[in-house]
């Protein structure tokens, strides 16, 4: 999502915390995604669902794949 402010928040069991470690100025999709999955593959996540209909951001998650091995 994005917004006036650089850091997405993480809402999880009624807790809202400001993730700073995500912070991004791009406002596309196609941008964001794929850059918050390898933060994901960085912090040691196996597990990973992608819910998007966008091909740029299919496009993308493939290149990441690959480059992440």
């Amino acid at each position: 999502m994005t917004s006036a402010n650089p850091d997405p928040l993480q809402c999880q069991s009624g807790i809202t915390i400001a993730r700073e470690d995500l912070r991004t100025t791009h406002e596309e999709a196609d941008v964001i995604i794929p850059m918050q999955v390898a933060s994901a593959i960085a912090e040691g996540k196996n597990d990973i669902a992608i819910n998007c209909v966008d091909t740029d951001v299919f496009v993308l998650i493939c290149h990441l794949y690959q480059k992440q091995n």
